[in-house]
């Protein structure tokens, strides 16, 4: 399911659409989506459920305080399942230093490989999976 990619020195885990779309299906509560794009990027459009935290904010350290209380939360509802952070951006560029991040922290995070363009060019409209803007979220 997961692969890996070199960034600097650190191996950056990732996995693809397909494998982020079935652990999605088979454990939902088991994944902690994290869009690490700018607010307005997020308002265009993101995956269903994610939460926004923009890379500046993982930066400057104060981002990875609140992925760890979504974490902690998360963990919660999923007691049985080991909990994972997926982090994605457009092309996965800032989400795969965002995971180098996140793991230096300590916290499981995974990238997305290729990002939101990945995952539209898999699960595009036409096969009824959509990415979603905030006002069509579907209630959970």
């Amino acid at each position: 399911m997961t692969s890996g990619r070199k960034l600097a020195i650190q191996e950056i885990p990732d996995l693809t659409a397909g494998a982020l779309m079935q652990l999605m299906a088979q454990q939902p509560e088991a994944v902690l989506l994290i869009d690490v794009r700018y607010l307005d990027e997020y308002r265009v459009a993101h995956l269903p459920n994610a939460n926004q935290v923009g890379f500046p904010a993982l930066q400057k350290g104060n981002g990875i305080g609140q992925i760890k209380e979504f974490f902690d939360q998360q963990q919660r509802q999923c007691s049985q399942t080991p909990c994972q952070i997926v982090v994605y951006c457009t092309a996965g560029v800032r989400s795969a230093r965002a995971v180098s991040l996140l793991r230096q922290a300590g916290l499981p995070a995974i990238n997305l490989r290729g990002g939101l363009r990945a995952w539209e060019s898999r699960y595009a409209p036409a096969k009824g999976i959509q990415v979603l803007a905030p006002a069509v979220l579907p209630a959970l």
